[in-house]
């Protein structure tokens, strides 16, 4: 099943290149919580939009979910799911109950990790294993799970910008309130 939907999508692109429409995207919400999310972080933050931006729809596809991390402890989980001719499939799930900001750094964290199976050009789960063995570490009490310092910096380095972001909104909406009615004229008729 998995080989007939991957072998769809590869089809449809290629039909999207020869009728000269743009590709599709190569990052890819694909339910409300996660368009909510990327939405937010293409909006807000400047990194995160550089991020989605730094992927070649050309060669990877990143589906962002939100639903169940089956790892303990974590918010945000990166997986290669599958390849089909020069494409790779990657799959970022988020916990849907995070708030937004939060929801939108996770992301950002995880976009990070399937940069950095882009960047390795990694096509199985054993390469991708390899990659993180060398460039992260173990995540503690969980199997084939490793953290990196470059997903770490982008995931905080979105969630100041969301925050600062979000203090320039208050801040925006504090003035507003302070700044005096303009008087409102009244005209008479006689």
């Amino acid at each position: 099943m998995k080989a007939t939907c991957a072998l769809v999508l590869v089809v449809s692109l290629g039909i999207a290149e020869l009728r000269g429409q743009e590709a599709p995207p190569a990052v890819r919400a694909m339910d409300a919580g996660a368009v909510e999310a990327c939405n937010h972080g293409r909006v807000s933050s400047t990194s995160f939009r550089a991020l989605v931006e730094s992927f070649d729809p050309e060669h990877v596809v990143v589906h962002v979910e939100t639903g169940v991390v089956r790892i303990f402890g974590t918010a945000g989980a990166t997986r290669l799911v599958g390849t089909a001719g020069h494409w790779r499939y990657v799959r970022i799930t988020v916990d849907p109950d995070l708030p937004l900001d939060e929801r939108t750094a996770v992301i950002a964290h995880e976009l990070q990790h399937a940069r950095e199976i882009a960047d390795a050009a990694a096509v199985t789960q054993n390469q991708v294993r390899q990659l993180f063995e060398r460039i992260g570490r173990p995540v503690q009490g969980a199997v084939d799970t490793y953290e990196t310092a470059g997903a770490i910096t982008a995931g905080m380095r979105v969630w100041r910008e969301l925050r600062a972001t979000a203090a320039r909104t208050r801040a925006m909406a504090r003035a507003l309130k302070t700044v005096p009615e303009p008087p409102i004229a009244v005209v008479r008729v006689q």
